[in-house]
């Protein structure tokens, strides 16, 4: 059924979850890692799974095992409400990452994996870049760091729109990691800036991608 994934499913087969958690918890002693939560809805959510990190720690510390402590525990932002509620939700997370795939389809209604939806699942869509703007807004005032993954994190056509909105991590597929890099390398960020202020106040995709086009034409991004 929709919306039975990620930590939803999780938490209703506890037994899977505290198993994976005690695998991370031991793998941390041999080196860094974060335990980053899929699909949150909302701070109560949020707040039970730090719980049961709580627990798993407790756990593994009474049988004798060494773990490292304070592993940073971050939110994946995924659906609407989670976007609306992140203010909450960083009350109990670490750290959070903006899973661009999921939420622009459930932002728009178009489910990416249908072949007739994909005229409607539109990346540069008015509503992604206002979800974004907030998120990257409300990071900034609880101080918390902020990545953006997915195929728009990916993609070299808006890496520029995304560093004038504030973004300043993203999570890339080794295979777009040099295109995107190179366009961060020649972006100007006073340009990036102008570019995110003029797509927010554009009121469709088309005119949001006319935006970037005209800004690369003019030399400002790719040299």
């Amino acid at each position: 059924p929709l919306g039975m994934r990620g930590t939803r499913l999780l938490l209703r087969y506890p037994e899977i979850l505290e198993t994976q958690l005690r695998a991370i918890l031991r793998a941390s002693y041999f080196g860094h890692l974060e335990i980053l939560f899929p699909m949150i809805v909302d701070e109560a959510e949020m707040t039970e799974c730090r719980k049961i990190v709580r627990d798993m720690e407790n756990a593994l510390r009474t049988e004798g095992y060494k773990f490292k402590k304070n592993i940073p525990v971050g939110a994946m932002i995924e659906v609407p409400a989670a976007a609306l509620l992140a203010r909450n939700i960083m009350r109990q997370a670490d750290f959070i990452s903006v899973g661009t795939n999921d939420l622009i389809q459930f932002l728009l209604t178009a489910d990416r994996t249908v072949q007739d939806m994909t005229p409607y699942y539109e990346t540069l869509h008015p509503s992604v870049l206002h979800t974004i703007s907030r998120l990257v807004h409300d990071a900034k005032k609880a101080e918390k760091t902020l990545t953006v993954c997915g195929e728009m994190a990916a993609d070299p056509m808006c890496t520029t729109l995304l560093l004038g909105l504030g973004i300043r991590r993203l999570s890339v597929v080794s295979g777009k990691l040099l295109e995107v890099r190179r366009e961060i390398r020649s972006t100007d960020l006073q340009s990036a800036n102008r570019l995110a202020r003029k797509c927010l106040n554009a009121k469709t995709a088309k005119e949001i991608s006319g935006e970037i086009l005209k800004l690369k034409s003019a030399g400002a991004i790719m040299r």
